[in-house]
């Protein structure tokens, strides 16, 4: 990244994110920002077939993963069924979305 002019800076970030993803098997990823308060996807990538999420996570859709993603933690999960009790919003909410797998880092 030290090399990378600032206007290619999230076209590298969205291709480290793919292989990250791809090295980890999950379904999506995305690299999260928090801006004027709300939480916001900053590049994000989705294997074949599945629709890019919202630039913008919803936190009311997703309250789990935001608190974690907002407390600096990352959230990721290769089965849904690994999400924690707490997360069972978020867990419906990856369900309608097809998301089976993910990791986010904020």
């Amino acid at each position: 990244m030290i090399h990378v002019p600032a206007g290619a800076i999230d076209a590298a970030l969205a291709r480290a994110l793919q292989q990250v993803a791809m090295f980890l098997g999950v379904d999506r990823g995305s690299l999260d920002v928090y801006a004027g308060g709300e939480p916001g996807i900053r590049v994000s990538w989705a294997r074949p077939g599945l629709e890019e999420p919202p630039r913008v996570m919803d936190a009311d859709q997703f309250p789990w993963a935001a608190k974690r993603l907002w407390s600096g933690d990352i959230v990721r999960f290769a089965r849904i069924d690994e999400l924690p009790e707490d997360a069972a919003l978020d867990r419906a909410s990856y369900e309608r979305a097809g998301t089976r797998s993910k990791i986010s880092s904020p």
